[in-house]
């Protein structure tokens, strides 16, 4: 029989793992944005490339439409990026006013969730340019 061991994690230990895993998510988020972004321009650079192979005619609506969805993705991507660097330095802030005064309440970081926020937008407009895209290049089979 194979015995289990509940071992209490050091203080050392529990601050390292949670490093790894703080620096693994702020990776996979920057990954996220940039893919995110290189996805909608070069949906709008490829869809444009490939225009003349369609005759658009009374779909047009379609092909602006997602024109202006992806274009509405960069817009919220690059609004999400703003709002990080915000984030990141109203954090900052209060952790040098816990430093100096550590008796003094935390105060709550009023852009905290914002860019999780703003993602999701920018990956739903992504998402329903893409197809819109679609039912536009279906139409026109």
């Amino acid at each position: 029989m194979i015995e289990e061991y509940n071992t209490q994690m050091d203080r050392n230990e529990y601050m390292e793992e949670r490093k790894l895993l703080a620096n693994l998510e702020a990776e996979s988020y920057r990954s996220f944005d940039k893919a995110l972004l290189t996805f909608s321009s070069g949906a709008i650079a490829l869809s444009i490339t490939f225009l003349e192979k369609f005759s658009p005619g009374s779909n047009i609506h379609l092909l602006i439409a997602s024109w202006l969805f992806w274009l509405l993705s960069i817009l919220f991507q690059l609004i999400s990026y703003y709002i990080s660097a915000k984030a990141m330095r109203e954090e900052l802030s209060i952790l040098n006013e816990q430093y100096r005064d550590y008796k003094s309440e935390a105060k709550i970081n009023k852009w905290t969730g914002w860019p999780s926020r703003t993602n999701l937008i920018a990956l739903s407009s992504f998402l329903i340019g893409t197809i819109l895209f679609l039912i536009f290049i279906i139409q026109n089979l």
